[in-house]
């Protein structure tokens, strides 16, 4: 059975380490894979690996099919949790109805992609036409895999990607993104009265992944931040910010943030009736959404000096203005079309750092949101980049891969497969302007809460993902 097949491959994956950046490991995995079970291997500059498997007995007239995944994974740790994934194999919870990592995220996204690739690729009893598996590296970090393939990488013409996370959809339509950071500058100040250090973290936090979470309610640990400062600081005098910090990566909703301020000795007793005045205000806000939320400080030493007042109001009216969660759906449609995340915030000398994903799948809109986000950092005086810009990808409902995954499904479960455009970046954009005349549809199971500790697969998605996938193999067109 495929699906038994897939969870082993997954299995062993997640002994491999394979946060972004770090996909040595991986890479050497799957080539010393193809090594062992007899199949032609190659691998390009940017870590992209291609494994070839001829077709099965009586099929060798028919196109290749090119299966796709990605093999990095986010790299998120629940607060507390001492972990390294540059070195250690994940610690998996399995509860019979879900598959979840120990305190981490599950790297299911896109690891069981990969899996059920490996189990396609190691099969022996499965009926398939030739197989072309390819396998992306550094998704997460600005699909810089995707960016590098050569036009000649791939010969295959029908493209499936196993990146989606909803079982029971077919996708057919993506949106391109861009992160945009802005570095906001400010001089330094000192005082001349006996200061205290304090730390004041937001944690607890949901977070997700900022293309497929986008629309729910989850807050924002650096917009719950920067609104709880302009609350204290305009509440009190006599406190002074040395530096902030927010997030853990462009590609997902901040979970935690911080930040350390100094105050006054004189002005310390108003400071604590006014932080628990505020904390107060914050968890009922947030209590129906967000149970999990703290907020909290502690005493800590830093020798930094403080930022200077007129640019820390500049500095946090930009992060109270920046557009943030989903700001149009499609048209007709309750699927989100563009979205912005304000994802990171980070102190350097002489600037903080602002960094947000702009996502849309229409692009007239993705060039606004992204003037919205640029002009509100021009606004504050900011030094602006606009990095890993990527296409979205356009449907195409003549698809004649579309067509035969649907009635491939319909006859599978006796139901239709939904088809819909997804809000999430995938590479198929990419590789399809990279590699052209492309016909692409994308699938998968059901993976909840991806780039958060709390992702999860749930196992019965696995098993219909992996009956579609094997009768979609065996079906001759």
């Amino acid at each position: 059975m495929l699906y038994d097949d897939i969870i082993a491959e997954f299995l062993a994956l997640t002994e491999v380490p394979r946060p972004s950046f770090f996909t040595e490991r991986v890479l050497a995995y799957l080539l010393d894979f193809a090594k062992v079970n007899g199949l032609e291997a190659k691998a390009d500059s940017a870590g992209n690996v291609r494994i070839l498997k001829p077709a099965s007995a009586g099929r060798d007239d028919e196109p290749a099919l090119v299966l796709q995944a990605h093999t990095d994974m986010v790299a998120e740790k629940a607060d507390g949790v001492e972990f390294d994934f540059c070195s250690s194999p994940l610690r998996l919870v399995n509860d019979e109805t879900c598959l979840r990592a120990d305190g981490t995220t599950l790297g299911a996204d896109n690891g069981l992609g990969v899996a059920a690739i490996l189990a396609v690729l190691r099969s022996k009893s499965l009926s398939h036409p030739p197989i072309e598996a390819l396998f992306t590296a550094n998704e997460e970090v600005g699909m810089l895999g995707a960016f590098a393939l050569e036009p000649d990488f791939l010969c295959g013409k029908s493209f499936i990607n196993l990146d989606s996370e909803e079982e029971g959809k077919l996708f057919v339509s993506c949106a391109g993104g861009a992160t945009v950071k802005g570095s906001v500058p400010f001089e330094r100040a000192v005082s001349d009265v006996e200061m205290t250090d304090f730390k004041i973290s937001v944690s607890g936090l949901k977070g997700g992944h900022s293309g497929l979470d986008i629309h729910l309610p989850h807050a924002n640990a650096i917009k719950v931040l920067a609104s709880f400062l302009m609350m204290l600081k305009t509440q009190m005098d006599g406190l002074n910010v040395k530096v902030l910090e927010g997030g853990s990566a462009a590609n997902a909703i901040p979970r935690n943030a911080s930040v350390v301020l100094s105050v006054a000795e004189e002005d310390k007793a108003q400071f604590e009736k006014v932080f628990a005045d505020l904390a107060d205000f914050l968890k009922a806000k947030y209590s129906g959404v967000e149970p999990g939320f703290t907020i909290e400080k502690s005493i800590v030493s830093d020798d930094a000096k403080f930022i200077e007042d007129d640019a820390l109001f500049k500095l946090l009216n930009v992060l109270l203005a920046l557009p943030d969660g989903v700001l149009y759906k499609l048209d007709g449609q309750d699927t989100t079309d563009t979205s912005n995340n304000v994802s990171l915030i980070t102190t350097r000398e002489g600037s903080v750092e602002v960094t947000s994903l702009c996502r849309s799948i229409t692009e007239s809109r993705m060039k606004e949101v992204k003037e919205r986000v640029l002009g509100v950092l021009r606004i504050a005086g900011a030094d602006i980049a606009v990095e890993d810009e990527y296409c979205g990808w356009q449907p195409d409902m003549e698809s004649p891969l579309l067509a035969r995954c649907r009635r491939v499904y319909c006859n599978t479960f006796g139901c239709e497969a939904k088809v819909e455009a997804m809000h999430a970046g995938l590479e198929c954009g990419i590789i399809k302007s990279r590699c052209r005349d492309l016909d692409m549809v994308s699938f998968g199971p059901t993976i909840r809460f991806p780039h958060s500790p709390n992702e999860y697969v749930e196992l019965e998605s696995v098993k219909r993902f992996s009956v579609f996938l094997e009768k979609l193999l065996e079906d001759k067109g």
